[in-house]
């Protein structure tokens, strides 16, 4: 969000700082605790079929181009799940044609993609279903949604669309966008610290637009809908359970991680021992 131009408008910058606020406390639901001191291996964002040479008479590759985003990084971007298997950005098909559709057609060509790597594995003498192993990573990155926070961490023009397609209903609960956006802003002192930023951007945009000779885009209070008040209207006659009000923005994204994170944890333990 540091252009001048990052937000549309007043709306869009709420969603955006929420959306970041909410994706940072995530970070312990998506990431293991085996990786956070390593090994770091070499790991290339621009490693992808494009940027292979392969030999048309052996179909070996001959050579690969195209190396400048390569850095050490945490083994789980390695151990997820392909991005380019379906030769077109994740974020891109599911934008274009549903997250359903991405995956009715990304999945069969990932269970043969790993179905060769165990191949590979067992040539080695390798235990398949380790949870070393790089086959079972790579489809618990998928069960466990780790490969869309691998794609949004390493790629912040993905981020957004990801976050909201993906990872906050798996990591907090069904909810809408405008609902999560205005419950969490609600919260604390965020709300004024928000309002702050959301102003500040307006004014950048306003003097981007105004060098360009665009149309003047106004800062703009918040809708009814974007305001905790609404929601909490809307589930009292829904008949709905009400989350307590805590006034403290931290004390609520603790207890959604401490939950979600002992979640995860269950999951990943059954999946060791299973």
């Amino acid at each position: 969000m540091r252009q001048r131009n990052a937000v549309y408008n007043s709306q869009d910058c709420r969603e955006k700082y929420v959306c970041r606020t909410l994706f940072h406390s995530t970070v312990p639901y998506f990431t293991y605790d085996i990786d956070i001191n390593g090994p770091f291996k070499l790991f290339c964002d621009g490693f992808h079929p494009r940027n292979i040479f392969v030999d048309p008479e052996t179909l070996k590759i001959t050579g690969i181009i195209d190396w400048e985003f390569t850095y050490a990084a945490p083994p789980q971007f390695l151990g997820s799940a392909p991005e380019w298997l379906l030769l077109k950005n994740p974020c891109d098909w599911a934008d274009d044609h549903g997250l359903s559709s991405f995956l009715k057609t990304y999945l069969p060509k990932l269970d043969l993609f790993i179905e060769s790597i165990e191949k590979l594995e067992r040539q080695r003498n390798m235990p398949i279903g380790n949870r070393e192993s790089l086959s079972t990573r790579m489809r618990a990155s998928m069960d466990e949604q780790t490969f869309w926070f691998n794609i949004a961490i390493r790629n912040p023009f993905s981020l957004d669309s990801i976050y909201w397609t993906v990872l906050d209903n798996c990591a907090f609960g069904p909810s809408s966008k405008t609902e999560r956006v205005a419950r969490t802003a609600s919260q604390g002192g965020l709300y004024e610290g928000l309002e702050s930023v959301v102003e500040l951007k307006i004014m950048q945009l306003e003097a981007y637009n105004e060098d360009l000779g665009l149309e003047p885009v106004g800062y703009e209070e918040r809708q009814e809908d974007e305001k905790e008040e609404f929601w909490l209207e809307s589930s009292a006659r829904s008949g709905s359970a009400l989350l307590p009000d805590i006034p403290e923005l931290g004390k609520v994204v603790l207890a959604l991680v401490a939950v979600t994170a002992a979640f995860m944890l269950h999951r990943r333990l059954a999946l060791v021992w299973k």
